[in-house]
């Protein structure tokens, strides 16, 4: 389901970026790879799992999750899952001090795509994303995190 969210909103992501007021040139993303954004989605929840689950439902849940992406990037579960832990890394890296997964997100994105060529002079030389741009896009990628709480009313684990 998640994956299908991001298939399904890739172009619109794509198009808000392209459009936002934070760049002073449009960013040339039409090659924006999909693949960073799965991944990034992905990590994301992963530590974001850890976060709010015990130590083995967390690992189990990892386990399914690799197993499923893996198909889909056409790798076995050995081969996918250090990829899945880089990107889980990079999130947390660049958002690092923040323990804000949303924020991070849109980080990761930001940096992934090499967004900082587009934005006027002083944010494009500190090579960091104007947090208008941020705070826009945190919006969207907050809609890709899972709903923790939901989903412990319906599972009580």
């Amino acid at each position: 389901m998640l994956l299908d969210s991001v298939d399904n909103s890739y172009d619109e992501i794509v198009n808000l970026i392209k459009d936002d007021l934070a760049f002073t040139s449009q960013p040339k993303i039409d090659n924006f790879e999909m693949d960073h954004l799965i991944l990034i989605v992905f990590g994301a929840n992963m530590t974001l799992a850890e976060n709010v689950l015990d130590v083995d439902p967390a690992a189990e849940l990892q386990k399914l999750v690799i197993k499923k992406l893996a198909t889909i990037f056409d790798k076995t579960p050995a081969e996918f899952a250090p990829i899945l832990c880089e990107y889980q890394k990079f999130v947390n890296h660049v958002n690092f001090p923040s323990k804000n997964v949303v924020y991070g997100m849109s980080k990761a994105i930001f940096s992934k795509y090499e967004l900082a060529q587009y934005q006027d002079e002083y944010f494009r030389d500190l090579k960091a994303p104007n947090p208008m741009f941020l705070q826009r896009f945190n919006e969207i990628t907050e809609l890709f995190l899972w709903d923790w709480d939901a989903f412990f009313k319906k599972y009580r684990l």
